[in-house]
């Protein structure tokens, strides 16, 4: 289909999916899924849902964080705060990175079904 020279769309979920395949599913190292990437956008027929938030989570994924986080964390760039219970992986590795939006950790209060 790329080289059919046919337009085509990668929308975000399909990236999202893209990238756990080749490495969840097919093992591929993060570096070369990344790569994979690069190659897509760098296509001159494929058209990109948000191109900058995949842009950025490229560049996120490069930074350490998992590329599902770095695709949330590039599509609310325009917010003030993201909440996130992931406090382990997502919020802990933004603060980290020292990236904005910053992500909190809601607390728990008590009778809250969450906790």
């Amino acid at each position: 289909m790329i080289e059919s020279g046919q337009e085509l769309f990668l929308s975000k979920t399909v990236a999202l999916e893209l990238e756990w395949v080749l490495r969840g599913y097919y093992g591929f190292a993060v570096e070369s899924v990344l790569q994979v990437f690069e190659q897509l956008l760098n296509h001159p027929y494929l058209s990109v849902e948000d191109r900058p938030d995949l842009e950025q989570a490229l560049a996120g994924s490069r930074s350490g964080l998992d590329f599902a986080d770095a695709l949330h964390h590039a599509s609310c760039r325009d917010c003030e705060v993201i909440a996130s219970f992931d406090d382990r992986g997502f919020a802990r590795r933004i603060r980290e990175l020292n990236l904005q939006p910053s992500v909190v950790v809601p607390q728990c209060q008590e009778g809250w079904r969450l906790c």
